[in-house]
């Protein structure tokens, strides 16, 4: 189960490619997401449950509501009672949370039936979040485990009602056990869809002219939801007048979407907006919107370089699809992506300093010899270990740890 479709966020992409490899393995999986129509992408095919909605924007309740985080919160109702009718239709063994909201819900639909299990992917600690956005820790508080114990009271009680827990980096596995005490807890990082994401893409310079960003000196970030301040993506644009100085055709793609209800509580975009007029970066920014994965693919494979400059998070799914593509990724020692990248030297972590990053940007585009020789290492290591036929096996061995357990 996920809030989001396919291809909007890293956990609904991730809980649509997982469903895939199941299915090809012979197991009855099912899949539960509303619809998003957003990137024009419908996932079908038996097992698929897809609960309609309307989009947000459009939603008869927002004139009712007249707030756009109430016309969400709507939404998200809506998609939950439709939701619960599935779930007793299906009986299922073994119910597969991706978020917070599916998994509030899953957790009160089997009080009654405790003899489904429940498994969740734990995206990311909130409360830990919440010290981010308000600016009270910063990267190395993160990494050392410095900050108080402070718990979120929902995420608290949640955290427990699943039967076994999945982290996506090691630093959420230490967040996990000291800061909640979990013990049914192990990480295991996103996989890859590498029948899209690999060294093999072809170039396709009509698209990138259809897009306006042909240039050759591309740099790109994606963002699930832009709107979202622990993305960072301010820091990049800061960097980008001195990278600017070396290469004065830069063009930096952001890649993602606004959510208005997000945007309404931190007006992140505008911010950014305003950032980029006051540093006269506006014609080396763009702003793309979201894209299905054979497009996105061809993104990656234009780009010089792969951003993550969030300052706080577990696996970024688009770090891993840019290296399995042969682009050279540089990213904030406070996500658990630099876990990988360390790992196999397929691109820098760093602190979030604004020239480290401009120096980086541009010795990758001048040292060919350097990005060709990272980005070899990164494509290998993730079609060796992160395919999602991998991945899948890793999940199966989980489901039938829990089952096995019950009986």
């Amino acid at each position: 189960m996920t809030n989001e479709a396919p291809y909007i966020g890293g956990s609904s992409t991730s809980a649509w490619c997982l469903f895939k490899k199941l299915k090809e393995k012979g197991l009855d999986a099912h899949l539960m997401i509303p619809s998003e129509p957003q990137i024009g992408f419908k996932p079908s095919g038996d097992g698929v449950h897809i609960i309609e909605m309307p989009a947000l924007a459009h939603m008869p309740l927002m004139d009712l509501y007249g707030d756009i985080r109430e016309g969400r919160r709507a939404q998200k109702t809506a998609y939950l009672l439709e939701a619960y009718s599935a779930l007793s239709e299906l009986q299922p063994t073994v119910i597969h949370t991706h978020d917070v909201t599916t998994l509030r819900f899953a957790a009160a639909w089997r009080r009654s039936r405790r003899e489904a299990k429940l498994v969740h992917s734990f995206g990311s600690c909130q409360s830990v979040y919440l010290y981010v956005r308000s600016g009270l820790v910063n990267s190395e508080d993160i990494r050392e485990l410095r900050f108080p114990r402070y718990r979120h009271p929902e995420e608290t009680i949640l955290i427990h009602e699943p039967d076994y827990v999945v982290v996506k980096s090691r630093l959420e596995l230490r967040i996990a056990r000291k800061l909640y005490g979990l013990k049914n807890v192990s990480n295991l990082y996103n996989g890859v869809d590498t029948t899209f994401f690999n060294p093999d893409v072809t170039e396709d310079t009509a698209f990138l002219e259809k897009l306006g960003v042909e240039n050759e000196h591309v740099i790109m970030s994606v963002a699930g939801n832009i709107s979202k301040p622990e993305k960072g993506l301010d820091l990049v644009v800061r960097a980008l007048p001195s990278i600017k100085e070396k290469v004065p055709d830069i063009c930096y793609i952001i890649v993602g979407r606004v959510k208005p209800h997000k945007e309404l509580e931190f007006g992140t975009q505008q911010k950014l907006l305003n950032i980029i007029d006051k540093l006269g970066v506006k014609d080396n920014v763009r702003f793309l919107g979201n894209f299905l994965p054979q497009d996105l693919a061809k993104l990656y494979k234009a780009s010089r370089v792969f951003l993550d400059p969030s300052t706080y998070g577990p696996i970024n799914t688009a770090n891993l699809e840019a290296l399995a593509c042969g682009t050279p990724v540089i990213c904030s020692k406070s996500i658990g992506t630099g876990e990988i990248i360390s790992a196999c030297d397929a691109g820098f972590v760093v602190d979030r300093i604004p020239k480290t990053w401009a120096k980086l940007v541009v010795k990758l585009i001048n040292d060919e010899k350097l990005a060709i020789e990272m980005a070899r290492r990164g494509s290998r290591t993730i079609l060796d270990e992160f395919s999602w036929d991998k991945v899948s096996e890793k999940y199966l061995e989980i489901y039938r740890k829990v089952t096995r357990e019950a009986s």
